[in-house]
């Protein structure tokens, strides 16, 4: 389990692995304010390192898999890929 928070806000992002190969992940954000989960959602991910990141304004998660699929933008509230890199 990895875990990345955002500076200014609540908002927090977990990801796990559910996958052998490690590519393939659930991404969790959740209200600490509000002690809440508020979406989860799947993501391309290799676990380690420094691999994902809230954005500022909590409204983007940024999940980089480094192997197979690049670095990739999500919208926090429906899990929704913006682009792909």
């Amino acid at each position: 389990m990895d875990i990345s928070t955002s500076y200014n806000t609540p908002i927090i992002a977990v990801a796990r692995s559910t996958s052998c190969e490690r590519i393939e992940a659930r991404l969790a954000i959740y209200d600490l304010q509000a002690g809440r989960l508020v979406r989860e959602f799947p993501v391309r991910y290799d676990s380690g390192g420094r691999r994902r990141s809230v954005s500022r304004d909590s409204q983007s998660c940024f999940v980089g898999c480094y192997e197979v699929h690049g670095l990739a933008a999500y919208t926090a509230l429906d899990g929704s890929e913006v682009w792909r890199s």
